[in-house]
Parts: C-alpha cells; sequence; structure tokens
C-alpha cells in the first residue's frame, strides 16, 4: 500500500525496468522521492526537461505547470518546516 505521494512498490519496480515511464508530474516526482531525489536542485532538471519534451502540448500543459510551480512549492515546504505556515 502506498501513501500519498508514494507510488505503489509494483509501479516502482515497472519504471525501474523500464516497461512503462511515469505517466504525470506527481508519479515523476514520487518516483524521484524514492530514488532519494528530493531537493529542489534534485528534482528541478526532471521536470525541466519533462517540460521540455512536452512542449508541443502548449504552455498550459501539466508538465509545464509542475515545473513552473516547483519553487514556489519549495518556498511553501521550506516555511512549513520552520512552522511558519
Amino acid at each position: 500500500m502506498s501513501g500519498i505521494g508514494e507510488l505503489p512498490s509494483s509501479t516502482t519496480r515497472r519504471v525501474i525496468k523500464g516497461e512503462i515511464l511515469p505517466v504525470n508530474p506527481r508519479q515523476t516526482i514520487a518516483f524521484l522521492k524514492a530514488c532519494c531525489m528530493v531537493r529542489h536542485t534534485d528534482l528541478e532538471p526532471w521536470l525541466a526537461a519533462a517540460a521540455r519534451a512536452h512542449a508541443h502540448l502548449g504552455a498550459d500543459n501539466e508538465w509545464d505547470t509542475a515545473y513552473q510551480k516547483l519553487p514556489a512549492q519549495v518556498e511553501k515546504n521550506r516555511h512549513e518546516q520552520k512552522g511558519d505556515a
């Protein structure tokens, strides 16, 4: 069983084996976090590459949106960890 932001082990296994790719930004971020890539500096290049790969979908696609929102989400998480929320 998986929690919020986590992937089922079967999905993780299939991504690692190259059978599937993450289908959306949430799944991509969950997979990267499972691989211990949790900092903004870890996630940013992956989301940037995905946004470029999906650019043909237009500027308002979910990949571009996730990439654009990453800095704000990082800042929000930083404040929540400090108890500023």
